[in-house]
C-alpha cells in the first residue's frame, strides 16, 4: 500500500528491469514487490480489475498474469467471460538502461460481446501487456509469471 499523496508511475523500463524480471527471475522479495498482485487476468471482466488491484495513486492499475496460448499455436487467448481484448496497432520494444532490448509492450482494447449484435463493440478499456523476450525468460522458460499487464 502506498503512503498517501504517493503515486506508483514507473516508466517502462522500470517496469520490465525492477518489477517484471526479477519477478520471473523469483528475486522478487519484501512490500515493494508485494505491489503488483498475480491473478488470472482473462477470468475477469475489466470492470472487475480495478478491485483486484494495488491503488497506484491514479487510474493505473498493474497485474502479473498467466498468458496461455490458443489452440496449439502461437496467438495467445485473451477471452474474458464477456468479450475479449484485441491488438491495438504494432507492439513496440523495450530497452533497458545498457540499450539492450528487454521486453515488449502490447496495447490492447476491450471487446464486448453481446448476443444481439452481431459485431463486437470497442469499449474504452484500454491495456498495456509487458512481455519479456526469449533470452530474459532462459532461466525460467517454463515461468508463468513473465508477463505483465498495466
Amino acid at each position: 500500500m502506498l503512503e498517501p499523496g504517493m503515486v506508483f508511475d514507473p516508466t517502462d523500463e522500470e517496469l520490465v528491469s525492477d518489477f517484471l524480471i526479477k519477478k520471473a527471475s523469483s528475486a522478487s522479495q519484501g512490500e515493494r514487490f508485494d505491489f503488483i498482485k498475480y491473478i488470472e487476468l482473462y477470468q475477469h471482466e475489466p470492470s472487475e480489475l480495478r478491485s483486484l488491484a494495488q491503488d497506484s495513486g491514479h487510474e493505473k492499475r498493474y497485474f502479473f498474469t498467466h498468458l496461455e496460448k490458443k489452440y496449439q499455436g502461437t496467438n495467445i487467448n485473451r477471452q474474458v467471460p464477456g468479450g475479449f481484448w484485441r491488438k491495438t496497432g504494432s507492439p513496440s520494444l523495450i530497452k533497458n538502461k545498457a540499450g539492450n532490448t528487454t521486453a515488449r509492450k502490447t496495447s490492447l482494447t476491450y471487446y464486448e460481446k453481446d448476443r444481439t449484435y452481431a459485431q463486437p463493440e470497442k469499449t474504452n478499456w484500454l491495456m498495456k501487456e509487458y512481455m519479456l523476450l526469449e533470452k530474459q525468460t532462459q532461466n525460467n522458460p517454463n515461468d508463468e509469471e513473465s508477463k505483465m499487464q498495466a
